[in-house]
């Protein structure tokens, strides 16, 4: 059953659209309908409400979109300066390049939005399984603008952290059904979200230690194409 949507002041014209390299180009395509019939209202700080024992509470709520809000900066800040060489290169055969980093995570950002969206939308939606990781393998990510995949991610977390902001603290607790995890609520896909940057920032950081280090050395890059 889908919910009647509520007055808000996100137009549906403001949403972010995938471009066409990225695998997760029909999501945010597919969810533009969803966007129609509800648009989400911004507030300079989430309701604070009473819950129940055991549900979140305000402060967790707002840890979380401020370490969302964050991520994508520190992600530019880490690429800043390096050379279509360093953002291109793999130090390894099983290593993904900087570059491949954030392209993954604009597809699995993208992923994300389709789930808050269902379940924000719709009771107990079911949510498609997608395996944002093996694109990385399939497509040529190392050719893509780095400028264009930074900016579309960005635009997607904007989004992505507007629809949160747009919840009130006892909707974080709405669920979808996914075919392996089962039960996934806005809370726990928030939260899978957190998880996923600090993983891969955490990689970048240390790929361009890697490069800076063998800069001062004086050793050519390691390279594993």
């Amino acid at each position: 059953m889908t919910r009647t949507p509520r007055a808000g002041t996100l137009r549906a014209s403001t949403a972010p659209t995938a471009t066409s390299d990225s695998p997760i180009a029909d999501i945010v395509a597919r969810t533009v309908p969803d966007r129609q019939a509800r648009s989400f209202s911004r507030r300079a700080a989430p309701r604070r409400i009473c819950l129940p024992a055991g549900t979140m509470d305000y402060s967790s709520q707002h840890w979380m979109l401020k370490a969302l809000h964050e991520a994508a900066g520190e992600l530019q800040r880490q690429l800043l300066g390096l050379s279509e060489a360093d953002l291109c290169r793999r130090s390894a055969p099983d290593e993904w390049s900087l570059k491949e980093i954030a392209a993954h995570l604009r597809d699995a950002e993208a992923s994300f939005v389709q789930r808050l969206e269902l379940i924000a939308s719709q009771d107990e939606p079911d949510l498609p399984d997608i395996d944002v990781d093996a694109d990385v393998l399939e497509r040529d990510y190392r050719s893509l603008d780095l400028h264009a995949v930074l900016l579309e991610l960005s635009r997607l977390r904007h989004y992505s952290t507007d629809l949160l902001w747009s919840l009130a603290p006892s909707e974080w607790e709405r669920e979808g059904l996914h075919p392996y995890r089962g039960r996934l609520s806005i809370l726990q896909v928030a939260r899978d979200m957190n998880e996923h940057d600090l993983g891969h920032l955490w990689q970048v950081r240390r790929l361009r230690r890697q490069i800076e280090e063998e800069r001062r050395a004086g050793r050519p890059p390691t390279s594993n194409t």
